[in-house]
């Protein structure tokens, strides 16, 4: 049916417009469904993955709190066992320096005795020399011996 009279033909070419109006404005309805759905499925793959990530971050905060835990105790113990052996050492050491000065005191005191010898020794000699001097001098025992 071909409209005959040019009112005929505004109806119908109004028509016309207004169907692919109401096409466009289905396939736009469509396209903005399609895309209403391709955002929430991107929102909700973005909100599981950001959970994930929080997860993960959780999960890494946790066993990086646990190594950290872990050195700090061995830190802890570590430094107790070297106190107890810089304690032994050092009373080792003590005792070490403690022989030295009893060793070295009781040479000194060998020593002493040594010297307290040889000083009376000396003395004596240095007496029985000045005997012999005087006596050398006051009697005539040289022109005695001399003259046999």
């Amino acid at each position: 049916m071909l409209p005959e009279d040019k009112e005929e033909k505004t109806n119908w070419s109004d028509y016309e417009k207004f169907t692919d109006l109401r096409i466009s404005v289905g396939i736009m309805k469509a396209a903005v469904n399609t895309l209403s759905v391709t955002c929430n499925k991107i929102l909700d793959n973005q909100d599981k993955f950001l959970t994930r990530v929080y997860e993960d971050m959780e999960k890494n905060k946790k066993e990086t709190d646990k190594e950290i835990n872990f050195l700090h105790e061995r830190l802890d113990k570590m430094s107790a066992d070297w106190s107890a052996k810089l304690e032994s050492t050092e009373t080792k050491i003590m005792t070490e320096i403690k022989s030295l000065r009893d060793d070295f005191i009781k040479h000194k005191e060998i020593e002493n005795k040594i010297v307290t010898r040889i000083m009376e020794w000396k003395w004596t000699i240095v007496g029985g020399i000045l005997v012999l001097s005087w006596l050398f001098t006051h009697l005539d025992v040289v022109k005695y011996l001399i003259s046999k």
